[in-house]
């Protein structure tokens, strides 16, 4: 195998964009050499690198009158899954729709896209550069998007890589009855919830809460009252997942205080 060489042209504002087509395969643009500008400056409360580049989207939908891009967890794992994979491999590739799907469609995402980057030394320039390139535009300003996620790491031939995938949503489900919790909460006694009304098919999960601390196990719908909870508030919440439908919760109210 030859071993892995640099182009000899510069590399530092090298990146390309995949157009999205809601509900089909997205085809990547192909690769270009641009200048990156730093004229867009993150914002100051940002912290990292993946957290400047949402602001910086954000900001340029903001001008454009487009609502915020919201990060989730799903996408920010895929998009910093393909960072790490373009590092380790040496390459400078699109994911694939399928391989995108795979990994944030069980999440509740029907589609995505997809804008990648490598030689910026900062977000402002790997957004900059994009914003100067149609397809990476057109990503950034879609009117169908509603998640982001942004995958950035050092090293590699490239020195610095970017991913940013866009996500479009699966309908929101119809809500069904938020949880009570039932019972009386003294030290040995059960309490119990549940949530009716939701679409068929849903699943639920449930999750018990000391104040505002999960449980450790206690994720079915009754709850065993503990010594640990005396003096302290339960509450549970229902989180419901459906193939059809972006995944919804719901928080029940607080109990009374345990009794021992």
């Amino acid at each position: 195998m030859r071993p892995f060489s640099l182009p000899r042209r510069t590399l530092a504002g090298l990146a390309v964009a995949t157009a999205l087509v809601v509900g089909t395969a997205a085809s990547p643009a192909s690769a270009a050499v641009v200048t990156a500008p730093t004229a867009v400056v993150a914002a100051a409360s940002t912290t990292t690198p993946e957290q400047q580049v949402v602001a910086l989207i954000n900001k340029q939908r903001a001008k454009a009158g487009l609502p915020a891009l919201k990060s989730y967890g799903a996408i920010t794992s895929a998009a910093e899954s393909w960072a790490k994979h373009l590092k380790t491999k040496k390459i400078f590739a699109h994911s694939s729709s399928a391989w995108r799907s795979a990994k944030i469609g069980a999440s509740g995402w029907k589609s995505s896209g997809e804008n990648l980057a490598a030689g910026q030394t900062s977000a402002a320039a790997a957004v900059s550069a994009w914003m100067k390139s149609s397809g990476h535009k057109a990503n950034i300003l879609g009117k169908s998007y509603k998640g982001v996620g942004v995958g950035y790491v050092k090293g590699g031939p490239y020195g610095h890589y970017w991913v940013v995938i866009f996500g479009v949503a699966k309908p929101a489900i119809k809500k069904g009855s938020t949880p009570k919790v039932s019972g009386t909460a003294t030290t040995g006694a059960k309490v119990t919830t549940k949530s009716t009304g939701w679409p068929s098919g849903t699943k639920l999960k449930w999750q018990w809460y000391r104040e505002g601390t999960a449980i450790s196990g206690a994720t079915s719908t009754s709850y065993t009252v503990k010594s640990a909870d005396a003096g302290k508030r339960l509450r549970v919440k229902v989180k419901a997942s459906n193939k059809k439908y972006f995944p919804a919760s719901l928080t029940s109210g607080y109990s009374r205080y345990v009794a021992i």
